[in-house]
């Protein structure tokens, strides 16, 4: 097939046989050569993180996982999933193969690469949002009313998390809206100019998550000001607040 296309355009045949110019996949931003040094950069910078992250959530196991440290890990476990979801698949397959059929075509869930990869993404960036804001609400529970989760709680809203994670990515592969667009440049929900899936799907009920956890973690820096100050005025409410914090049975 040869055409004369403009630059960031690539020749298709349509059914009726005929060439038309159409936005090449994945979208060209970069030459070949950039595009290959971009790669291997993402690919061994990714390591290096996916290395620490793993001692890190190693040094968690060997410092005794109890409450409330089993949030943390269990956080760290989520953002090491949602890390080698995002950039780790370039160890396995080429971008090009996991976000395209073709040099024009995205790809949809139906493409294994692409499924696994957007599928894995989207389950662990749920889950690593509801932990976070576990997280969140512990701190407030704890700083602000005095009143930390106890261990059963926060098993309860720890699994409560990866079960959202499941629900959501069973509704998106139902509605069959994993895949790759231009406008996600990466395999997650797939979204076009006409409809708005990823913001129903995803960063619609993410974003009240987070702005719910920022108010909580506003409420928590106040409270640890506020105390902060009866260094100068009363070091024994000092202690006795810090031992309120801390004394988690």
């Amino acid at each position: 097939m040869s055409s004369s296309c403009p630059p960031g355009l690539v020749p298709s045949m349509t059914q009726n046989d005929t060439i038309i110019c159409q936005i090449g996949c994945p979208l060209p931003l970069f030459s070949d050569s950039e595009w290959t040094i971009i790669k291997n950069e993402v690919k061994y910078l990714n390591l290096i993180s996916l290395v620490l992250l793993f001692f890190s959530m190693i040094y968690w196991v060997c410092e005794n996982m109890i409450y409330p440290k089993n949030i943390l890990f269990f956080f760290m476990a989520a953002l090491f999933g949602l890390h080698a979801s995002l950039t780790g698949w370039g160890w396995v397959h080429s971008p090009e193969e996991t976000w395209c059929v073709d040099g024009w075509s995205p790809s949809s869930q139906d493409n294994i690469s692409c499924g696994l990869q957007g599928s894995l993404f989207y389950f662990f960036g749920w889950v690593g949002c509801c932990l976070w804001f576990v997280l969140l609400f512990n701190l407030y529970q704890t700083i602000v009313r005095s009143s930390p989760l106890t261990p059963l709680e926060v098993r309860r809203l720890v699994l409560g998390s990866w079960l959202v994670g499941v629900i959501m990515l069973i509704i998106a592969l139902s509605l069959n809206r994993i895949g790759y667009t231009h406008l996600s440049a990466m395999c997650f929900i797939r979204d076009t100019e006409t409809d708005h899936y990823v913001w129903i799907l995803f960063f619609g009920p993410v974003s009240i998550l987070m702005i719910i956890g920022i108010i909580l973690g506003v409420f928590t820096f106040l409270s640890v000001t506020k105390t902060l100050n009866l260094i100068y005025s009363s070091p024994l409410a000092l202690d006795l607040q810090i031992t309120a914090w801390f004394n988690i049975k």
